[in-house]
Formats: C-alpha cells, sequence, structure tokens
C-alpha cells in the first residue's frame, strides 16, 4: 500500500515493567455522566481520528444516562495510569474510583443495577451490576485500536477465587479474513493468540495479577501469571483500586468502510459487594493509517508563470475511487497570485472546488501568474479533503500542502562575437543572469564538440551564426542568444592539426613537452577559452609546468612562422 495520508492516533506500545508512582501523585478525580447524552458524551472524550460513531447506548437504554457507573476520570498527575483523562465504566457508584487507597473492601452499589446477558457467557457466575457501552462504528482503515486499562477492589486477595470479575470489549461484523460474521473480544493480554487459545487469553482478574493466588483463591482454581501487566496500588494514592493492569492496547483488524458493533462491559461476578472497572483513555478510539493518496512531504516551491503538476493517485489503496475537495489558505490569493487546474483543464476555485479521482494517475497543476507581486515570497495553503466512505460522508480524510509563491528564475545571455584566424577552435556564451544548473543549447551543432554546454571545444573552418538557448532545470524559464564565429584568414599561414609538432604525455599531470622544430609561439586555452599560457620558445622541447592546472580538457597552439599547429591535451591528477 502506497504511503500517502496519514491520520495520527495516539498508539502506546504496553511497556513490561513496573511503573514508578510519581512522588507528588495526585488522586484520580471523576465527574459523572449521568444525565447527559450517550453518544455526545463519548464522542467528546473516547473517539479520535477515522472512525465514525454512532447508535450509542449505556447499559443497552436509549436516551440519556440513568446511573452514576460512567463518566470523565482525570488522572490530575498520577503517572501509573499512562494517561491524562478518559472515561470510566465501573460496576458501582463511579465515585469509588478516585484514591486514595484507603479502604480494602470499597464498593458501593446503584440502583437499577444492569445484568449483561452478553457478559453471562463469559462466566460459571452470576454477573451482577454491569456497565455497559454499546455503539456502531465505520472505519477508515483496517485497522483500529484504543487503550484502556482494567482494575478492581478484588485485587489481590481474589485472585485464584469465584469472583473473577468480568470484563471485556466484544467487536462484532465481518472477519476481514474468513469473510464471515463473528464476534471477539478485543481485552486480551498481548501475544497470547495460539492453537490452544486461538481468540488470546483475555484480560481479568485471574489472568493479570500479582502471580500468586490471594488469600481467598488457591491454585485449583485455574489462573495465568502475567504480573507484568499488573501494577499493586495498595497503600497508594490516585485511585480506590488495590490494583490494576498497566496500561493496554486494544487493536484489531476489520474491513474499512463497514459497519461494526463494539460492546464495552465490566460485571462483577458472584456478588455486588467490591467494585471493578475499565479506564478508557480519552480520544484513543481510532484508525491509526488511513492513506488516501494525496499526501505530499515537506514545502514545495511553485515558480511564477511555471506551472507545476501535485500527482493524485490512488492506486493499490483500498479505495476505488474519490472525489476531492480543494480550499485554499495562506497569503497568496487564488486568481491574483496563481491558478489551480485540475488535469481536466477546469479551473479549481470557490465556484468549482473538487476533482474526481479513480484507480489512475491524476493531478492538479498550480501556476503562479505572470502579474503577481512577488517582491517578498507569499506562503500557499492546500487543504484537501475526501470521504471515501459513500454510505458516511461526515468520514473525512484531511490533508494540508504547503508551498512557496516565488518569482521565476531570470535567464539572459549576452550575444558574443568570436574571431579566429583560420580555424576557431573554442566557442562559449557569456551568461549574464541565472542560476545554475542550466541547459543549453547550440542551433545548429555543426562544429561544436559539445551543443549542449556552455563551453565547447570546437573545429570552424568558416564565419557561422549560432543560436544559443539557455533554460532552467524548472523548464520555465530560457533565453536565447546569437553567436557569430567570425573565420579571418591570415595570409600565408596554414592551419593544421597535430603535424610537424610533438606535444606529450597526453594524458599529463605535472607538465608538458612541446617539441618544435624552430622558433614559435605556444598558447594554452582551457576548455572555456580563456588563455592559461602564453610563451615564446626558440625551438627544441619546450617544458611547461602543469601543477596548478584544472583537471580537464586544454587546447594547445603552436604557432610557427607558416603554420599553425592545434592539439588536445587532458590534465589529470596524480
Amino acid at each position: 500500500m502506497k504511503k500517502k495520508y496519514r491520520l495520527v492516533c495516539p498508539l502506546f506500545v504496553v511497556a513490561l515493567m513496573c511503573m514508578a508512582e510519581p512522588a507528588n501523585a495526585q488522586n484520580v478525580s471523576v465527574v459523572s455522566a449521568m444525565g447527559t447524552d450517550p453518544e455526545t458524551f463519548i464522542k467528546s472524550h473516547f473517539v479520535g481520528e477515522g472512525v465514525h460513531v454512532f447508535n450509542v447506548r449505556f447499559n443497552n437504554a436509549q436516551g440519556n444516562i440513568g446511573t452514576p457507573q460512567i463518566g470523565v476520570y482525570n488522572a490530575n498527575g498520577y503517572g501509573a495510569l499512562s494517561s491524562t483523562s478518559g472515561i470510566a465504566l465501573t460496576t458501582g457508584d463511579l465515585n469509588v474510583l478516585p484514591g486514595p487507597n484507603d479502604r480494602g473492601n470499597a464498593g458501593m452499589t446503584v440502583d437499577g443495577y444492569y445484568s449483561d446477558p452478553e457478559m453471562e457467557a463469559l462466566t460459571t457466575g452470576t454477573v451482577v451490576g454491569c456497565a455497559t457501552l454499546d455503539f456502531d462504528f465505520v472505519s477508515l482503515t483496517e485497522h483500529v485500536m484504543f487503550n484502556y486499562s482494567f482494575g478492581s477492589e478484588e485485587y489481590p486477595e481474589f485472585v485464584g477465587s469465584a469472583f473473577n470479575d468480568v470484563f471485556a470489549l466484544l467487536i462484532s461484523g465481518i472477519d476481514p479474513y474468513t469473510l464471515t460474521d463473528r464476534t471477539w473480544n478485543m481485552a486480551i493480554i498481548p501475544n497470547t493468540i495460539s492453537a490452544e487459545h486461538p481468540n488470546g487469553i483475555a484480560v481479568a482478574i485471574n489472568s493479570v495479577n500479582p502471580g500468586m493466588p490471594g488469600a481467598n483463591g488457591s491454585w485449583s482454581t485455574g489462573y495465568y501469571d502475567y504480573s507484568g501487566h499488573y501494577y499493586d496500588n495498595q497503600d497508594s494514592a490516585g485511585i480506590q483500586y488495590d490494583g490494576f493492569t498497566q496500561k493496554m492496547v486494544a487493536e484489531t483488524d476489520i474491513l474499512p468502510c463497514q459497519v461494526y458493533h463494539m460492546h464495552i462491559s465490566v460485571c462483577n461476578v458472584g456478588d455486588n459487594a467490591l467494585d471493578s472497572g475499565v479506564m478508557l483513555e480519552g480520544n484513543s478510539f481510532c484508525s491509526p493509517l488511513a492513506y488516501i493518496g494525496f499526501s505530499r512531504d515537506g514545502r514545495d516551491t511553485i515558480r511564477q508563470g511555471c506551472p507545476k503538476e501535485i500527482p493524485l493517485t490512488l492506486e493499490e489503496t483500498q479505495f476505488d475511487q474519490a472525489v476531492i475537495h480543494l480550499s485554499f489558505g495562506g497569503n497568496a490569493v487564488n486568481g491574483s497570485d496563481y491558478i489551480c487546474r485540475s488535469d481536466r483543464g477546469h479551473l479549481i476555485d470557490s465556484l468549482c472546488d473538487s476533482m474526481e479521482i479513480s484507480n489512475l494517475r491524476h493531478y492538479f497543476t498550480l501556476q503562479g501568474l505572470a502579474e503577481a507581486d512577488l517582491t517578498e515570497p507569499k506562503q500557499l495553503e492546500v487543504y484537501l479533503a475526501t470521504a471515501p466512505c459513500a454510505d458516511f460522508p461526515d468520514l473525512v480524510v484531511r490533508d494540508t500542502i504547503r508551498f512557496v509563491l516565488m518569482k521565476n528564475n531570470v535567464v539572459r545571455l549576452r550575444d558574443t562575437v568570436i574571431e579566429a584566424v583560420n580555424v576557431c577552435w573554442q566557442v562559449g556564451v557569456e551568461l549574464e543572469e541565472g542560476v545554475p544548473p542550466l541547459a543549453f543549447e547550440w542551433i545548429p551543432p555543426h562544429g561544436i564538440e559539445h551543443p549542449h554546454k556552455q563551453y565547447s571545444a570546437a573545429m570552424i573552418h568558416e564565419t557561422t551564426n549560432y543560436q544559443v538557448v539557455a533554460t532552467d532545470t524548472k523548464g520555465c524559464a530560457s533565453d536565447t542568444a546569437q553567436v557569430t564565429v567570425n573565420i579571418l584568414e591570415e595570409l600565408g599561414v596554414e592551419a593544421i592539426v597535430g603535424e610537424g609538432v610533438k606535444v606529450y604525455p597526453n594524458p599529463m599531470n605535472d607538465k608538458l613537452n612541446i617539441n618544435c622544430e624552430g622558433r614559435a609561439t605556444i598558447e594554452v586555452f582551457d576548455a572555456k577559452g580563456r588563455r592559461v599560457m602564453s610563451q615564446t620558445h626558440a625551438g627544441g622541447t619546450a617544458v611547461i609546468n602543469t601543477q596548478q592546472w584544472e583537471e580537464g580538457l586544454y587546447m594547445v597552439v603552436v604557432t610557427e612562422a607558416t603554420r599553425k599547429t592545434v592539439q588536445q591535451v587532458l590534465k589529470i591528477g596524480r
């Protein structure tokens, strides 16, 4: 799957070591949600990005919450919970939850307590005092998660007993692997799925605990030792419960854009004496990765007069098609400083703000206008949004791409006249303004050794006019200059190549030997046509020190009384 859009979702890995309680920890506080609308409540305090929640019920009842078993908790700096706030569901009155832990058998029953039939199947005892939260949801991607902690007054005395207060996070819907309807528990201990336990081991008093039976329990009852996830809270501040799990992650794979049902429930088992509860971290219910196909990293540059394509693609994502809505921000003004067009050519502005994309490559184009005042660069932000789940338009994915709108690079060449006697061996064009790298083209290329460079060796025997075009790497700023090469004839002097004069070694490094028969003028030019040396030589072998010369191609011109000899040599390093 291509990585194109990321929804930020808090993800925490469960630590397998005991968490130290801060020295100045405060007690957790709670505010009951009794009398409030459950859907508004959990959307404000539990639901995060990438999921859409609806049909919310508390204790399977329509209307406002009727018992004080659910509300908001605030950690107030109590670090053992590893969360700052969220919602809590308790088997008794929510007000039992706050610390300090100053009672050994804390509990407070509520009027009209609920007995959850779905939890009866998970235990051999009678379930009472249940607090349940039901809702339907849709996710943007194939993965959902949230963070929670389960605590109880049954710890540690009733570990290994029948008072194994039951807790579950049950999800129902289409299994993404078998494509059959089923219900499974998300509240399982990490890494416990096996052949013996295909659904994993559920989080409960008899599975996450101090690692030994309590005073009212025994080995014979049967329990699991996952003490690495347990926090012993006896004689502690923070919360009233004697023990609780460290923060756990409930996560599962599902099908995107499909409706699933979530049933969160915590119940007393056997009696209604001691309270248990589950704390769901605030806004942690989310779909952490949503790849839609229009994200770009970093800040890009838009040049004045230079169109720039911004790709949009849904290829290899789980969505076949989408309508992308675009809006704009920053101090650059659409229509005055820049224009935006879809790949079908229509303007995207306040009158037409969307474009359709499917399983092919699409793009929109941004172009700075020539009349824009860009004395100072301007900021441009493009906001993109799409609702890929057609039946749930409220489930929107958003992205922001930031650009800087700047003046275009200016390229300016100077017309050049080159005069040479008999043969022109070097050509070049002068750049008055422009930022390298630039691409050059000599037209026609005849006689030019490197027709795509600013300077080149050449062999031009007759007067020729060239057009030289220089273009910046963006392809939207260029200039053209005329280069005229005038060939002058010198009476009695013949230009020849590589005859009568020996130039060696070739390639060279520290020195160059030039052997000529009689008196001569020796000139050496670099690849840009600049003369690097000139001297008169009486004849024989001239030894030239080349240690300070840069590596590259050089042209040696030896002028004698009746002839001129030209030869290329290459300077290399040691």
